[in-house]
This record gives structure tokens, C-alpha cells and sequence, in this order.
């Protein structure tokens, strides 16, 4: 064997021994140490059924999150993302009691039984953030054995901050603190009618307004189309698909008071009624003694049945001649081709777009 490939062989060697020996425990470290200085593990964030919050619990059912006081559905998409926060909390050491959480919030998660040490009840209370740093304090365990950490929030910052104030970021422990302190609106999804897994009919009943009835299975609407007006199928899916993505533009906790006027009534599915209200700029739609939603004025206000009929008096093909007959009995013979008008007779484009758009 030349001396080439032995060269070759020790330098395998000496890659394979030194991979075995040094690199490969390193990593494993590297990846233990990881999963051992998080605060709270990844089984744990899995398993967690319920967060039992100072004003509200929110609990999952199967693969959805809700609240059984609430007539509305919750974006589970701030639950998600208050869920993911929780897993990027980094333990940077275990500290002693202090005054750390003169003003704290706390909150308990409920979770199903793992291998992370049987994790059923635990606190999870949030302190003060650092002066000096974005590191923030936090007492997490079960009521007995509760342990106060100084934590780093590894989530990622989207919101671009200037070099000072990303090193002292108050941003992420505030988001947390919104979360554990947020009132009851604070969670509901502003597609209000999306708990509705199919919209089968609307009626509509204005104090200003004639009242009027859209039945999207059927596809009619009362009142009925005048004879010889057919009903525009279109019109109702797009309506039926644009009134269940309906969005709220905020949700408002109050109580019915003077500047708030009745406006009418929307029933969905003819069981489930919603009072609307006004105050001579929105329009709000109540959901219960005191959740309001504010929406764009124009939402109910530019709607009609008669958006759900045929507008065109006529139904015109192409290359159709077509006579009209003038009050001072003169006539007009042309025929629609390709988006334009010809005269029967030249066959010469006529310049008019406007009967064109009408037929």
C-alpha cells in the first residue's frame, strides 16, 4: 500500500475517533441541554386542555379551543400563538423569591398526564421584566413547588425595533401579560357568523326599510321578482359566501344606552335573531346583554333584494337582429357581434356602448 492511501486512512481515523469521542457527546449535549432549558417542554404545551385566566377559562375540545360562556367563537389563532410563546421561554437561571411580582399576573394550566413529570395542574405567573435587559421573571410549577426563573422569550420580533429598544424589548413580555389580563372580547373571532356551518337564509328587518327575505337554498328571495325577472343564481353564492366571511370591525363591551338606536333586526336560519343599532355613524349588531360588534355602515344598509335579480330586461344573443321602434316611429335595426353594435343594413360599428352594455 503506497504511502498516499495510509495517509488517507490515518486522516479517516482520526475524523472517525475524534466524531465518536468529542463531536458526537458534544451534540448530544448541545441537544439534551436544549430541551432541558426551556421552561416549559413541548409535550407539555401539547397536552395543556384548559388556561384558566383571572377573567375567563378557555378549554379544548378536541382540536378547537372555546369558552362555554360564550355565544361567539374564539379566534384560536391568539390561543395558538400565546401557546407558542409559552414553548419559547428559555430558562436562563432559577432565582430566589423577591419582589419580582409585586404587580403580576398569573394563570393556571391544566394538562393530561406526559412524561414530563406527570403534568396535570401547574401556576404560571408573570413578573417583572429587567431594567437592563428584555429578560423577564416568571414563577411556574405546581402550587407546592413553584420555582422562580429569569427567562429569555426567544419568539420571533416582527415588529422592527431600533437596536436600543430590541435590547430592552418590553414587547414580548407584554404580549403575554395582555393575554393572562385580556377581557372576555379580547378572544372572539370577528367573523361572527362563521359558527354557522351553513347559512341557509337571511331576513332582513329595517326600521326605514321594507323588510325582505333571501332563501339561499331555494334561491328566491321575498319579495318575489317582478314577472318576467328571473333570479340571478350567482348573486346568491357570492352573498351566501361573503355574508359568512362577514367580518365585525371591533368588538365593543357596553350596555344599550341613548346614543344607541334601534336599527333592525337580522335573522340567520330563521331561529337565531341579532338586534342592530346605530349611532348615526356605525352600525353595531348585539350578541348578548352587553357584547356589541361594529361594523361598516354600509354592510346592511347597501343591501336589497333586488341585487338577487336579473337587472337586464332582456336577454339578447349575439348576432341576434334586433328592431327597436323609436316614439316618433323612426326605427333602428342592429346586431350585437364581439362586444360591439352593428347596423343590419351597412354593418357598420355604431357607437353605441351604453345599449350595447344595457342588452
Amino acid at each position: 500500500m503506497s504511502f498516499k492511501w495510509i495517509l488517507v486512512f490515518t486522516n479517516l481515523f482520526v475524523f472517525y475517533t475524534g466524531y465518536i469521542l468529542v463531536e458526537k457527546p458534544a451534540r448530544e449535549i448541545a441537544i439534551k441541554s436544549k430541551k432541558s432549558g426551556y421552561l416549559i417542554s413541548n409535550n407539555e404545551i401539547k397536552n395543556i386542555t384548559e388556561i384558566i385566566l383571572p377573567n375567563l377559562s378557555l378549554k379544548k375540545n378536541e382540536s378547537s379551543w372555546e369558552n362555554g360562556a360564550m355565544s361567539l367563537s374564539i379566534n384560536e389563532d391568539i390561543v395558538l400563538e400565546f401557546l407558542k410563546r409559552l414553548s419559547n421561554l428559555k430558562k436562563v437561571n432559577e432565582v430566589e423569591l423577591g419582589d419580582q411580582f409585586v404587580k403580576s399576573c398569573s394563570l393556571e394550566l391544566k394538562g393530561l398526564a406526559s412524561d414530563d413529570n406527570n403534568f396535570l395542574f401547574k401556576k404560571f405567573e408573570i413578573g417583572q421584566k429587567q431594567t437592563h435587559s428584555s429578560s423577564y421573571y416568571i414563577r411556574f410549577g405546581k402550587e407546592k413547588n413553584l420555582k422562580t426563573y429569569l427567562v429569555d422569550d426567544l419568539s420571533p420580533q416582527l415588529k422592527p425595533l431600533s437596536k436600543e429598544v430590541f435590547r430592552l424589548n418590553p414587547f414580548k413580555r407584554q404580549a403575554l401579560l395582555d393575554f393572562c389580563e385580556a377581557e372576555e372580547i379580547f378572544f372572539l373571532d370577528k367573523k361572527v357568523f362563521s359558527i354557522f356551518s351553513e347559512i341557509n337564509s337571511i331576513e332582513f328587518n329595517f326600521k326605514k326599510f321594507r323588510p325582505f327575505f333571501i332563501n339561499f337554498t331555494k334561491k328566491e328571495t321575498y319579495p318575489n321578482p317582478f314577472q318576467g325577472v328571473n333570479y340571478n343564481i350567482e348573486s346568491f353564492n357570492n352573498y351566501q359566501k361573503a355574508f359568512k366571511r362577514l367580518e365585525v370591525e371591533r368588538f365593543i363591551s357596553r350596555t344599550r344606552d341613548k346614543s344607541l338606536t334601534p336599527y333592525g333586526e337580522v335573522t340567520v336560519n330563521e331561529n337565531f335573531k341579532y338586534e342592530l343599532f346605530w349611532d348615526k355613524k356605525d352600525i353595531y349588531i348585539k350578541f348578548d346583554t352587553k357584547i356589541f360588534g361594529q361594523l361598516n355602515k354600509t354592510v346592511f344598509s347597501s343591501i336589497s333584494y333586488q341585487d338577487f335579480w336579473v337587472k337586464k330586461p332582456l336577454e339578447i344573443n349575439e348576432d341576434t337582429n334586433v328592431k327597436v321602434t323609436f316614439l316618433d316611429e323612426k326605427t333602428l335595426s342592429f346586431y350585437l357581434h364581439k362586444g360591439k353594435v352593428k347596423s343590419v343594413h351597412t354593418n357598420q360599428i355604431l357607437n353605441f356602448k351604453n345599449l350595447y352594455n344595457f342588452l
